[in-house]
């Protein structure tokens, strides 16, 4: 039987969406330890993640530097020998510094998890962070950011999270030249010892966790890995009362113009942001939304806009991001706020709601595909102390949300009143 392919299959939303559960166990120090085991090929992806993200700096950089640096020799060991060491085993060590966490990311066979795993914990339990390399870590992202500051977008994105979060908080600042001449190397010992300890560590394990690999984390990082005596402090303080504010920075040379709309808003826990994911779907998740149709597809004025949700640990935020001719500027932000408009005052037409559902949906599939990215989704709920309901609830709610509820929440959280506007450029 042949498939007529000018007919558009039928698509439904399942009743249910089994996502698969990774499993907990406690290392002998009490680290908790997830894994999502897969035995169908023998690679595995370790995640050791700490609260050491930029959130629990003590100054700026501190956190990102130290983490940066993890890799850049040990007690007995270069950089060289390192990455000399994980070359061999086809293995990888990546380092990675966000807001919230930092982790270091192991890749490697499980073969070969006996001689990969001991240099894993030797990089993040014995850095020694080099003169050497900390001068050459702050030359080049020193050259980094000034390239960066000459970039309208860089410069639109940094000032609207100031704007959103207040200068001195770690969700609203960047950092400056300065902040690379002020940083010592001791700066970095004391927040290693402070945030990269047991008290502070995540571990999930996805592939090929067989017990021999559990065995061998606790090995490592459940026997071997000791607290420390120094205790990590957070103490941060964000802007109050959302106040809109427009911010203007010309750029004479500039051939594009930057814009970021955005506000601050709240986190996966609250009970409005999967409603509002959807939403931000709508107006400009995907290339189908309604920013993409209008300000690239019909007016031709850039070549990609779009707009987001984001969760961090203690706040959240949404924005519109886009870079376009200098001379239609004026002309985008009126686009741009006459598509807000519309979702405010026009529920949406069931056919477009369907395709944004679909399209959700099918993301969803495709975000439980194999070992690695079903770890991905326990990450997005374990850190914000969700279970996986929110993941029962987030289709149930994509399953019945409807025009006027998609309209009440942008009458809700998407008032001009509210959004604060930057450019960068010329206008």
């Amino acid at each position: 039987m042949l498939i007529d392919r000018t007919l558009e299959p039928t698509v439904e939303i399942p009743s249910e969406i089994f996502v698969p559960r990774a499993e907990k166990f406690l290392l002998k120090n009490g680290v908790p330890c997830f894994t999502v085991h897969a035995p169908e090929q023998d690679v595995l992806r370790i995640e050791f993640i700490f609260r050491a993200g930029s959130i629990h700096e003590p100054k700026r950089l501190v956190a990102s530097a130290t983490n940066d640096l993890l890799d850049e020799g040990t007690r007995s060991r270069t950089a060289k020998d390192i990455a000399a060491h994980f070359d061999f085993y086809g293995a990888s060590l990546q380092t990675e510094c966000g807001t919230d966490t930092a982790a270091v990311t192991l890749y490697t066979l499980g073969k070969f998890l006996k001689e990969t795993l001991p240099l894993a914990f030797e990089v993040i339990n014995e850095p020694v962070f080099p003169a050497e390399e900390l001068q050459t870590f702050v030359i080049q992202h020193r050259q980094k950011l000034a390239v960066s500051n000459k970039k309208v977008e860089f410069v639109a994105r940094k000032t609207l999270a100031e704007k959103l979060f207040g200068s001195n908080h770690p969700y609203g600042y960047y950092v400056t030249e300065k902040d690379f001449e002020q940083l010592e190397r001791d700066e970095l010992q004391r927040f290693h010892a402070a945030a990269y300890n047991p008290e502070t560590l995540t571990v999930i394990a996805s592939g090929n966790v067989t017990e021999e690999v559990k065995k061998a984390l606790d090995l490592y990082f459940g026997k071997s890995f000791q607290p420390n005596v120094d205790k990590i402090k957070t103490a941060h303080a964000t802007n109050g009362a959302i106040v809109a504010s427009a911010g203007y920075l010309e750029r004479s040379d500039a051939l594009q113009s930057a814009i970021r709309i955005g506000r601050k808003m709240f986190n996966k826990t609250h009970p409005d942001f999967v409603g509002m994911s959807i939403l931000n779907t709508l107006l400009g998740g995907y290339f189908g939304s309604r920013l993409m149709s209008n300000i690239r597809e019909d007016k031709g004025f850039t070549y990609g806009i779009g707009s987001a949700m984001v969760s961090l640990q203690q706040a959240g935020y949404f924005f519109i991001a886009t870079e376009v001719g200098a001379q239609v500027t004026n002309e985008t932000l009126k686009e741009i706020y006459g598509e807000i408009d519309r979702l405010q005052q026009e529920p949406v037409g069931k056919e477009e709601l369907r395709i944004v559902k679909n399209y959700l949906v099918g993301a969803f599939m495709r975000s439980i595909d194999g070992p690695f990215a079903q770890a991905d989704k326990l990450k997005g709920i374990y850190f914000y102390g969700l279970d996986y309901g929110y993941y029962d609830r987030y289709l149930e709610i994509l399953r019945t949300i409807s025009p006027e509820d998609l309209r009440e929440l942008a009458v809700k959280y998407l008032n001009k009143s509210e959004l604060t506007e930057v450019v960068v450029g010329k206008k």
